[in-house]
């Protein structure tokens, strides 16, 4: 299976190269607050740039754009097209639950937006099965197993999967009473003292088969070497050793165990995942790896997480590059180095990628991208199941 486009909006821009020119330097977006915390948000001139006036608003207006560009960048036997849309907030909307208005419900709400996304796709002239997915934090990686189910069953040609997650006030408010929304100082890995929440949406397309621009050009692409997902029901709220360390070794399993290159971890900013993830790393790939932390610059955006990291993961091996990572003044470039980390961008040959995505729920998902690009007739050696999703 091929990652053939990747295409992103973060408050730093539109596109590919508004996200690397922010990633590059390693320093946080989070120039707004929620109760004091940093968060990483649209500013009100971007919101009403995009002709939109409230969040809920937001998330139609940001899948419509997408779509719009992939029509634009990409020839698409359009009929064969499946859309996956990876959200955490897609049924809720800037107070509440959807429908949720000076205490009247109205159950019709969530299906009305669902079918107002379904006509997006359908007056894109996207022909394929439309699908709603949510696994928490994990929703990206599971959604591509199941756009890789879909490509095998020979049900499309190719499938989109988009990711998005706004900052509603439901969603602040719900992390802040949780009491792991970030300080000022907090840094993912090196001083992970809290969550910097952030938001964004991104579109990644999987196929089976070369595509091509509208000149006609092959456009290049990265080989999926491996996808894991798991459901481990021994950790509902907070990670497990075993279990992240087991998503690890089986998509390396499923992979072929390829040398990695570099890591993007799921590196949420509180000290339980952050630990826990990385000796998981350590006994699961037995070295320190290369690490890009796409959170530090742009804030955990939940569902769309994973979709940053892989955007992130296709530039890295494009441009054959790592990000600095900004950890100001506080941290020798020893302490950097234990934990894979750069204070500066470097030069360096990358081939292999692995990107980690946890969740509420305990689900754990992690994927290998590789610089490896191969379209050729998906066959069944080359469908890795793994685990419970």
């Amino acid at each position: 299976m091929e990652l053939a486009y990747a295409d992103v909006i973060t408050p730093a821009g539109s596109g590919l190269d508004d996200f690397w020119a922010a990633l590059v330097p390693g320093k946080s977006l989070a120039e707004q607050r929620f109760r004091g915390h940093p968060i990483c948000a649209f500013t009100d001139s971007a919101l009403n740039g995009l002709g939109v006036h409230t969040r809920s608003d937001l998330i139609h207006r940001l899948i419509e754009s997408l779509l719009e560009r992939m029509n634009a960048a990409l020839h698409l036997a359009r009929s064969r097209v499946g859309v996956i849309v990876a959200s955490t907030t897609l049924g809720i909307d800037e107070f509440g639950v959807v429908g949720t208005v000076g205490g009247d419900i109205d159950p019709g709400s969530y299906e009305r937006r669902i079918r107002g996304i379904k006509l997006l796709c359908r007056e894109s002239g996207l022909g394929g099965p439309v699908f709603f997915h949510s696994s928490a934090c994990a929703s990206t990686i599971t959604a591509i197993t199941q756009a890789r189910t879909l490509l095998f069953a020979d049900q499309v040609d190719a499938v989109a999967v988009i990711a998005v997650d706004v900052l509603l006030d439901y969603t602040l408010k719900g992390f802040h009473s949780l009491r792991i929304m970030a300080p000022e100082n907090a840094l993912t890995l090196l001083n992970p003292g809290g969550v910097t929440l952030g938001e964004g949406a991104a579109a990644l397309v999987f196929s089976k088969s070369a595509i091509y621009d509208h000149a006609g050009t092959k456009v290049p692409v990265n080989r999926v070497l491996g996808v894991h997902a798991e459901s481990s029901v021994n950790h509902v709220n907070a990670p497990s050793l075993d279990s992240i360390r087991h998503s690890i070794v089986s998509c390396l399993n499923h992979a072929s165990n390829p040398a990695i290159d570099v890591v993007f971890p799921h590196a949420t900013g509180t000290a339980a995942n952050d630990g826990t993830e990385w000796k998981a790393l350590r006994e699961a790939l037995g070295h320190v790896p290369a690490v890009v932390s796409t959170k530090q610059v742009f804030g955990h955006t939940q569902a769309c997480a994973g979709a940053l990291s892989i955007a992130a993961a296709r530039e890295t091996i494009k441009r054959q590059m790592l990000p600095a990572f900004d950890a100001g003044e506080d941290y020798s470039d020893a302490q950097l180095r234990d934990f894979g980390l750069s204070r500066s961008p470097r030069d360096v040959p990358v081939k292999n990628c692995l990107i980690n995505a946890f969740g509420f729920g305990a689900i754990n998902a992690s994927v290998i991208v590789s610089g490896e690009g191969n379209a050729e007739a998906l066959s069944r050696s080359d469908v890795k199941y793994g685990g419970a999703l």
